[in-house]
């Protein structure tokens, strides 16, 4: 008998043992000014998280950089879908203590994947991924409570690189790679505590160096060399504190053909 009672309990309690079908919906963005520094395009300034019957359950508010300032309500725990206008899904969040927690995805409207982000107490924390309508990778960051830290790497459409960045604690540090369409490099350039410091290099698009340039600091500082793609020394320029003193030209076969002194002539170079 008491096991038929007990029986009977549970089955009369099991509907309510379900997650709340929660809807996330943005009501008011920040002008997508620069994506540089965002996940998803668009910085939501105000987002409502409505229930199956379409009533209001919570509400957060957002500053630029899209940190949650203020939050009214209580997020339940567990999926939170949100939808684009057609009804096509857009995106699964995934919510703990009314905070972002482990990996949300984003989906075009014809259903195929756009980003994947991992959280941790509300904070991007591992890897995010972001892809183009056709399938190929837009970009891959790493980030450590919010802040990129690590590899972070942008493609084209085509597949092929475009800038690769190394971070730390939010800011630029080692080597960091701009590259052609052709996949070849463009530039490469060494940054200290988010600024250019030591040598960076330019190349052809051949892959031949085209240039070094010496920082300090993100001061132009020392000499800047160019070469001719053949590989002659083209001209040297000698930089103090970011002004030019002087310049030396020469010739493929290295003969000097014109020298200047910028501190003699009473102004700064070019």
């Amino acid at each position: 008998m008491r096991r038929i009672l007990l029986v009977v309990l549970v089955m009369l309690l099991a509907p309510t043992i379900v997650f709340a079908d929660i809807t996330r919906k943005v009501v008011e963005k920040y002008p997508d000014v620069s994506n540089e520094r965002k996940t998803l395009p668009g910085t939501p300034k105000t987002v409502l998280y409505l229930d199956s019957k379409g009533k209001e359950v919570a509400k957060e508010l957002y500053d630029e950089r899209g940190v949650v300032t203020q939050t009214t309500g209580a997020i339940p725990d567990g999926i939170v879908n949100e939808y684009y206008g057609t009804g096509a899904l857009m995106a699964k969040y995934n919510y703990k203590n009314g905070k972002l927690e482990g990996l949300s995805k984003g989906y075009f409207d014809n259903k195929t994947l756009r980003g994947e982000w991992n959280y941790k107490n509300g904070l991007l924390n591992g890897v995010v991924i972001e892809y183009f309508e056709s399938g190929n990778m837009r970009h891959r960051l790493h980030y450590k409570n919010n802040k990129r830290d690590g590899a972070c790497e942008v493609f084209l459409e085509s597949g092929k690189p475009a800038v690769s960045w190394e971070y730390k604690d939010g800011m630029r540090e080692g080597i960091n790679r701009v590259y052609y369409d052709n996949g070849m490099v463009h530039f490469e350039l060494n940054y200290k505590d988010n600024e250019r410091n030591g040598i960076a290099r330019e190349y052809y698009p051949s892959g031949t160096l085209k240039a070094e340039y010496n920082y300090e600091n993100g001061i132009h500082e020392g000499s800047t060399k160019h070469y001719y793609e053949t590989g002659e020394l083209q001209s040297v320029e000698t930089y103090s504190n970011g002004k030019k003193i002087d310049r030396k030209e020469y010739a493929r076969d290295g003969k000097l053909v014109n020298e200047q002194n910028y501190l003699l002539e009473g102004g700064e170079g070019n």
